[in-house]
This record gives C-alpha cells, sequence and structure tokens, in this order.
C-alpha cells in the first residue's frame, strides 16, 4: 500500500517507530560509552561495601518478600475463603505506600517519641533500645511495600496449575504440605521468580529509604560521587556495574522463563479449591493469621499512624504549597503517561503489522528499561545533555527533560499490557478488515483501536502510578523550585519533619490505592478476544 509518493507508508512508519525507540535509549547507550572511554577503570574506594550492603538489603528483603506473599498467595488460590475478593484487593493496596515512605513511617513508630517508646515509658517505666535504623529492619519495611509484586505474579502461576496435577496428587495420597512444596512450587518458579524480580528491581532503585537509613546501596553511592563529590568517574562506574547485574538478571528471568514452558501444556479448566470443615479450628487460625499479616503491617498500621499526623497537625499545614505540588506532580503524571502510553501503542501496532528483527530488537530493549534504576538513567541523561558535544545544556532542569527520562524508565510498563492484548487480538480480525477493502488505518481504528481500549486505559493507570511515586530520577533530574509530593515527602522525611510529610504521603498513598483498584477492576473485566 502506497502513498502518492511511493513510499511504502508500512515501511515509512516502521522506520519512524526505530527512530523514536534508538532515541529513547541513546542515555544508556551513553554511559557504556563514557564508562569505556575512561583511561582507567578505576572502582571507587568504597566499592565493596556499596556492593555487600546492596547485596545483603537485596537478599533479605527477596527473601522476607516471598514469605509475606507466596503463602497468601497459595491460600487465595487453593481455599475457598469468605470475603476472598476484598481480601485479594488488600493484600495489592500496599503497593499504593511507595518503599520509602513504609520506611520513614515504621521508623518514626519505632524510633524515639515514637508510639511504642512512649507506650514503655507510661507503662513499663522504661525506654525502648529497638534500634530500626539498620539493614535487616529497613529490608522488612521495604518488604511490607514490595511483596504484592510477588503476591500477584504467585497467584497467577497458581490459578493456571492444572487440576490434573493436584488430583494426581491427592491419589498418590500426597500431603497438602508435600503437595505445596514438590508439585505447585516447582511449577510457579517461573512466575514467582518474576515478582522477585521485580522486588530486586525496586530494591536497587531505592533511594530515600536507604539514605535515610544510612545504609550505603549503589544508589546511594552514584548521587553521592556525582553531586556531593563531583567525582563523576566513579558515579559513571557505580552505575555502569549496577547496568550490568541488571542486564544479567533480565537474562537469568528470561533463561528461568524459557525452561518452565512445560506449565502451558496443561491450564486449569475449573477451579481447586480444598475443603475447610469445622473441626479444622487451628488451621482457620493460621489462615487467619497468614492472611492478615502483610494485610496490618502492610497496610492498616502506616496508613493509621499517617492519618493520625495529618488529623494531629492538621492545620499547621500549609494547604496551598500542598495544592500546588500536588498540581505539579497530576500535570507530570498526565503528561507523561500519555506520551508513554501513546509512544508505546505506535511502536507495538506497527510490530503487529511488520515484526521485523529490528522491531523485535528495539521493543525487548526498550523492555528493559523499567529494570534499570533511577539514578542511573538519571546519571545517563545529564551525562547525554551536559557533557557531549551536542550543546543540550539548555535542556537541564526543564520538564522536557524529566519527562524524556519518565519515557525510557517506564515505556516497559505500558509495553507489556499493550503488547499482552495484541497476542490476544487474532491477525484474523486484519485480514478480515483487508478482505472488506478496508485501509490500514481503518483496520487500526475500527478494529484494533477500540478493541484495546481498556488495555490502553490500564498501561496509562499504571504508568500513572509509577510516575506518582518515582523518587530518585524526579530528585535528580526536576526543574529548579519544581516538587512532586514524593520528593516534597522525602525532604521534610529527610529533616526529621516526618509529621509535615504525613499530609504529602497521605496524598501519594489516596492517589495511588485509587488507581490501583480501578486498575485492578479494569484487569479482571477485561474479557479474551475469542481465537480462530
Amino acid at each position: 500500500m502506497k502513498n502518492p509518493n511511493g513510499i511504502n507508508r508500512i515501511r515509512f512508519f516502521e522506520i519512524l517507530a526505530l527512530a523514536v525507540g534508538c532515541l529513547i535509549i541513546i542515555p544508556i547507550v551513553t554511559i557504556v560509552i563514557y564508562t569505556f572511554s575512561q583511561e582507567y577503570f578505576v572502582l571507587p574506594p568504597a566499592f565493596s561495601y556499596y556492593l555487600t550492603s546492596t547485596l545483603k538489603l537485596v537478599f533479605y528483603t527477596c527473601s522476607i518478600s516471598i514469605i509475606l506473599a507466596v503463602l497468601p498467595a497459595w491460600v487465595m488460590s487453593f481455599y475457598e475463603i469468605r470475603f476472598k475478593s476484598l481480601l485479594d484487593t488488600l493484600l495489592i493496596l500496599p503497593l499504593s505506600i511507595p518503599s520509602y515512605i513504609m520506611a520513614y513511617t515504621y521508623s518514626d513508630i519505632f524510633g524515639y517519641g515514637g508510639v511504642f517508646d512512649i507506650f514503655f515509658q507510661s507503662y513499663l517505666n522504661s525506654s525502648l533500645t529497638i534500634d530500626v535504623l539498620e539493614i535487616h529492619w529497613l529490608s522488612f519495611f521495604l518488604a511490607l511495600s514490595l511483596f504484592p509484586y510477588v503476591y500477584t505474579t504467585a497467584r497467577i502461576s497458581f490459578n493456571i496449575i492444572a487440576n490434573s496435577y493436584l488430583n494426581l496428587s491427592q491419589s498418590l495420597t500426597l500431603s497438602k504440605f508435600k503437595t505445596f512444596f514438590k508439585i505447585i512450587l516447582p511449577l510457579s518458579i517461573s512466575g514467582i521468580f518474576a515478582g522477585t524480580l521485580l522486588v530486586i528491581m525496586e530494591v536497587l532503585n531505592e533511594y530515600g529509604a536507604v539514605k535515610y537509613f544510612g545504609i550505603k546501596t549503589f544508589s546511594v553511592g552514584i548521587f553521592k560521587y556525582w553531586f556531593s563529590m563531583n567525582d563523576k568517574s566513579s558515579a559513571i562506574v557505580l552505575s555502569f556495574i549496577l547496568l550490568v547485574v541488571v542486564i544479567f538478571l533480565v537474562i537469568l528471568s528470561n533463561f528461568i522463563k524459557n525452561n518452565h514452558q512445560k506449565i502451558k501444556l496443561h491450564t486449569k479448566t475449573v477451579p481447586f479449591y480444598y475443603s475447610l470443615k469445622k473441626k479444622h479450628f487451628l488451621k482457620k487460625i493460621l489462615i487467619f493469621v497468614l492472611l492478615t499479616f502483610p494485610i496490618t503491617f502492610g497496610l492498616i498500621i502506616p496508613l493509621s499512624f499517617i492519618l493520625k499526623n495529618v488529623i494531629i497537625n492538621f492545620y499547621n499545614y500549609d494547604w496551598n504549597e500542598l495544592l500546588k505540588v500536588l498540581t505539579n506532580t497530576l500535570t507530570l503524571a498526565l503528561a507523561s503517561s500519555i506520551i508513554i502510553t501513546i509512544i508505546s501503542f505506535f511502536i507495538l501496532s506497527i510490530k503487529r503489522y511488520n515484526n521485523s528483527i529490528s522491531l523485535k530488537m528495539i521493543t525487548n530493549f526498550l523492555c528493559s528499561g523499567y529494570a534499570i534504576p533511577g539514578a542511573v538513567i538519571g546519571l545517563s541523561v545529564m551525562l547525554l545533555f551536559q557533557q557531549t558535544s551536542l550543546n543540550l545544556n539548555f535542556l537541564m532542569g526543564t520538564i522536557t527533560i524529566l519527562i524524556y527520562a519518565y519515557i525510557f524508565r517506564f515505556i516497559a510498563v505500558s509495553i507489556f499490557p499493550l503488547e499482552s492484548n495484541y497476542k490476544q487480538l487474532p491477525l484474523r480480525f486484519d485480514e478480515l478488515g483487508k478482505s472488506l477493502n478496508l485501509s490500514l488505518r481503518e483496520i487500526f481504528t475500527k478494529i484494533n483501536l477500540p478493541l484495546s481500549m481498556k488495555a490502553i486505559m490500564y498501561s496509562f493507570l499504571i504508568v500513572f502510578i509509577d510516575v506518582i511515586k518515582e523518587l530518585p530520577l524526579t530528585l535528580i533530574l526536576r526543574p529548579f523550585n519544581f516538587e512532586t509530593l514524593a520528593t516534597q515527602a522525602y525532604q521534610y522525611a529527610n529533616e526529621e519533619m516526618l509529621a509535615y510529610s504525613s499530609i504529602y504521603s497521605m496524598c501519594i498513598i489516596l492517589l495511588c490505592s485509587f488507581l490501583i483498584i480501578i486498575s485492578n477492576f479494569f484487569l479482571k473485566n477485561k474479557k479474551n478476544v475469542p481465537r480462530y
């Protein structure tokens, strides 16, 4: 199909999609070039300390997240319990509380002058001597915010395990305990690892909490060397090492996924539930504890404490400042989400019509963007605009460059649901449109676009949520005197003004909770398109 100038439209749009993709990934290419262009590849003096602290934090947080997530996911998937839909939503909602806000809140609760310290002094005539500002407690607090990633992927994996596997385990008289460890877990390892990988990426991206707790991770090191010590060489080396680690984890995830494709040979046709009899009183108590513990400590306690601070300090807040910060956040999130969703849908639509190797490669590279920590992306963007000969320094400190960085950071979040939606739309629909003499534009506007609207809305919402919560990237690239809810909450908390930080934290939580509930609604009500 050709335009009046004789240029193939599909080829033109393919080149345009490739150009957009290449433009997005330029910052990461820049940091690789700068790393190898240095005369000496010297590790920073404190590299071993940064490495050890980062690995410890990742290991502890992932271990606790798996414990908090997998057992409740197993109960929700294989037991018929009351209020299942409500509990399922409540187990996801801790994602609405950013990990740095979770850490700030619990450090205030357990810290000097906190709720527990006051209780000990009032009723036990002693002081609370627990020091929560250390790596083990921080891992627990981060896990309370991040475990829903593992919970969600584990639930999906458990729900597609075929009844034949479970019926076979019953015929072999295996206990539920053995069935869980010998059948359910091995068959779900790919999904659980996918959720764990998201937790790892969030921990590597974390800056606010680790800075507040004094834990020297790679993100803290990048900020320190670049901004405090003006040692750009060390910051670049740390960023490159972190980039290599992330790429290795993505490759490992794909390897595990490819080696567990056997799950697709059998899928669940009808729900399978274990029965809970009245005499199983202790088992019911155990199930109740498994489900309510993460909800209580991951949602109810921090939310209640933040709400208490807001009520106590209600008349002390600067509401004009809050309105300005809220407007900044919503405007930035709205603009970024719209641009990211449009770019993602455009690239995937061209890929649907012309699935070339180059488009596959650029899409896969863009999908790795979410795995790259915000500090690394921020540093790479600054290198691109400040240190190269392109003379683009005038863009530094503008909303434009911040949105540009958001595009690379969050385009993967937008691509995943849209690509999944396109896989469910049979190519037969496009062929039927061609048989009716519809042009490619008409096929797109009358068939593909209407059938993709729910996926587009879901994609927009989850990008919106991530932009609202993003901290390190915003801290690095935001314009002067431009604050978002995340940066303002961080700055007040960093100055030990947690009571003033609470109102901004509450706004983030309420916004994200509302959007998570809506996006969950879109996800549950998205009907599969029949295949031909």
